[in-house]
């Protein structure tokens, strides 16, 4: 007998889910209402500028790449106006939650300031070990990378780090380290520990269950995605209330954000950079950020002049929280009521445990209750 703008059980909405223009760029690009759009766009561009995207692909039917410059600058055009027209629609309804958008996959400069303007808060999501389909979309079979989340350079929980703004409240509302991925049980111990050193305000893991099925002892099975038929998931998820939640690591002290430009100056190379820069594993000792130059209390560095540099551009103190070994693939945490970590093999001391896991990959931890 509520109506949905009065349930206080949705604070927060998610214009469209995931929805990048870029993802179905292939499909829509040949439609004639959106190659209309595409023209009128560049011929407004061109009249403020006559010289913009000179020398670049304009046809739209030759536009491929996700991070093409041009197309990514169209695509924020109509974002922008897009999530002007649905919040003041419902603005109109009465709607009082908090709104935002684009919370998908990879998170380009001009697509930040729009979130940045308009945005109640920033969402965005991130999967590791995220099913990859060989023949049809959701259906088997498929393949994972199974990538030590320690070791490699794929590291999609740290690039999130820096959708984040200072001025806005923060929000992870898909995440997984996903089946049958042989390094899902350290996701819960990694996101969480990341999350409460960032001081984030929300994780969801997407999904406890996707129907009733799971949930009972005869019919789960297991799945990509939901922990309700997955036992690393569940236990993995304790670590992440212990860490987050309940704050056994405190946030970090020292707050580092990347200042990106409002230009209209198209990249030399006609790819569009993303927020996350080459520095990212810094996100474990400093707090982590993207602003348009309004981080108060924050210390701020050019996106433009260090996104390249694999070098942290301030000092990073040490963490006795939490320490890696890239070269072995391990991590550990050690806290006051939670300890323990991942290795890929052998040995690990962590505080007021120690574990050998022998040949297998696994994550241990203990956390007292009191």
């Amino acid at each position: 007998g509520r109506a949905y703008c009065d349930e206080p059980g949705l604070p927060l909405i998610s214009l469209i889910n995931e929805g990048k223009l870029t993802w179905c760029w292939r499909e829509i690009r040949g439609e004639e209402p959106m190659r209309k759009a595409w023209t009128v766009w560049l011929a407004g561009k061109r009249a403020a500028d006559p010289r913009f995207a000179e020398g670049h692909e304009t046809d739209p039917l030759r536009i491929d790449a996700a991070d093409d410059a041009l197309l990514v600058r169209f695509m924020a055009d109509v974002e922008r106006k897009l999530v002007v027209r649905q919040k003041e629609f419902l603005r109109r309804l009465g709607v009082k939650a908090m709104l935002t958008n684009q919370n998908g996959g990879s998170n380009p400069a001009p697509l930040f300031i729009v979130g940045e303007d308009l945005y109640d808060y920033l969402d965005i999501h991130f999967y590791v070990d995220h099913p990859q389909f060989l023949t049809k979309p959701w259906t088997l079979p498929s393949r994972c990378d199974n990538q030590n989340p320690v070791g490699s350079s794929y590291l999609p929980y740290l690039n999130v780090a820096f959708g984040r703004s200072p001025s806005k409240p923060f929000c992870i509302t898909e995440w997984n380290f996903s089946g049958p991925g042989m390094y899902r049980g350290s996701g819960g111990i990694l996101t969480g520990a990341l999350g409460a050193l960032q001081d984030w305000d929300g994780l969801w893991r997407f999904s406890y269950a996707h129907g009733i099925e799971p949930l009972r002892d005869d019919q789960g099975a297991p799945g990509y995605f939901d922990t309700a038929s997955d036992p690393l998931g569940q236990a993995s998820d304790r670590a992440s209330i212990c860490l987050f939640l309940r704050g056994d690591i405190e946030p970090l002290a020292d707050a580092v954000a990347s200042r990106v430009e409002r230009t209209e100056h198209l990249p030399e190379d006609g790819k569009e950079p993303t927020v996350p820069p080459d520095w990212k594993t810094a996100a474990w000792q400093t707090r982590v950020a993207t602003t348009l130059g309004n981080a108060t209390g924050w210390k701020e560095v050019s996106f433009r002049e260090t996104r390249k540099s694999s070098v942290a551009p301030v000092p990073l103190a040490a963490n006795p929280a939490v320490d890696f070994d890239k070269a072995r693939g391990s991590f550990r945490i050690v806290t006051p009521k939670t300890c323990g970590g991942f290795t890929p093999s052998g040995r690990l001391s962590s505080g007021a445990i120690d574990f050998d896991v022998g040949g297998v990959a696994a994550t241990v931890w203990a956390s007292s209750l009191d």
